[in-house]
């Protein structure tokens, strides 16, 4: 018992005495949204709309028109758009990564995880779109869901090399008819 005590001893001494690897915290603006209407899906699309340089998203679900239509609107005005989707998204909404495909928005799926549960958008690396909202229309209208807008330059830096790494094992998607490494909408993915 006193060697296992001594032991204890020992290893919270040792814990205690070493750094923690915990990310800082960032000095911010925010804020902050719940659904149902409460005005997320309003508040993303207006940040799309406010892009000037570049727009990263990552989505687990992704159905909603009116953040579809802020995309490629964002993505005509010169905006460079980029969007990671979960692999599972086309079999469930295909019409969506259609949309974005036929209006020319770069669409990846991310086949590195069983399920690339993010929902983040990323405007101009400044601004932080992250929760439990999906972007989906229930998300807005029927679904009890959160939205966190952040502004901070040093948060968003983080949350670009996330996405940077998420991008590294995405792939394009593509229509079934075109081959190669691209992702095919119809192809039934696990």
């Amino acid at each position: 018992m006193k060697y296992f005590l001594l032991c204890l001893a020992q290893t919270a001494a040792i814990s205690l005495a070493a750094p923690a690897s915990a990310s800082p915290f960032y000095p911010t603006e925010a804020a902050v949204f719940f659904s149902p209407n409460g005005g997320a899906e309003n508040a993303i699309v207006q940040s799309i709309d406010s892009a000037k340089v570049r727009i990263r998203m990552q989505a687990f679900l992704f159905s909603n028109k009116e953040i579809t239509q802020a995309l490629i609107r964002a993505h005509q005005r010169g905006v460079k758009v980029d969007v990671i989707i979960d692999k599972k998204m086309p079999k469930k909404k295909p019409n969506t990564t259609e949309d974005l495909l036929k209006a020319g928005v770069p669409t990846f799926f991310d086949t590195a995880h069983r399920t690339a549960h993010d929902k983040i958008i990323i405007v101009d690396d400044n601004i932080v779109l992250t929760g439990s909202f999906n972007f989906v229309k229930v998300a807005e209208t029927k679904n009890g869901e959160n939205l966190l807008i952040l502004k901070s330059k040093p948060l968003a830096e983080e949350y670009v090399k996330n996405w940077e790494k998420h991008f590294s094992h995405s792939v394009p998607a593509a229509p079934e008819k075109e081959k190669g490494t691209e992702v095919p909408l119809t192809k039934n993915q696990n």
